[in-house]
């Protein structure tokens, strides 16, 4: 999580992505969300899902996250001796997420586009025959 924190403060775009971008990268946004905006993750993954309604983590992945609350919850217990109010203190963390997490990313320029891959090293190797991904 340490990557998108960097990104962010630099003002730097960051795609977060798996095979299908509905499981393991939502999953990792929903907990970045609940780390970073100390939001349970109900509240964090009906953010992430409304703005996002693709998403779909599978029972494991939501399985995860709620030991990963869990392991938050304990965190902020030893860190802090009290807590605030929770209930303004969600409506202005979701509006902070609403206007700094998925704010649009400026495109690149026509020309930036044409030649980004100039830049990169691509290898791909298949050692057998490609099949269809599923996803679900």
């Amino acid at each position: 999580m340490d990557i998108i924190d960097r990104a962010r403060a630099a003002g730097q775009p960051i795609l977060v992505h798996c095979q299908c971008g509905v499981a393991r990268s939502a999953t990792v946004i929903i907990a970045y969300v609940m780390k970073t905006f100390r939001l349970p993750m109900q509240e964090a993954y009906d953010h992430v899902k409304q703005l996002a309604p693709a998403i779909n983590p599978n029972l494991s992945l939501l399985f995860q996250l709620r030991e990963f609350e869990q392991a938050l919850h304990a965190e902020t217990k030893e860190n802090t001796s009290g807590l605030l109010s929770r209930a303004s203190s969600i409506s202005t963390w979701k509006r902070k997420l609403s206007k700094t997490l998925f704010q649009p990313q400026p495109q690149p320029q026509p020309q930036e586009s044409r030649e980004w891959w100039k830049s990169k090293k691509v290898t791909f190797e298949l050692n057998e025959p490609a099949s269809p991904s599923v996803c679900y």
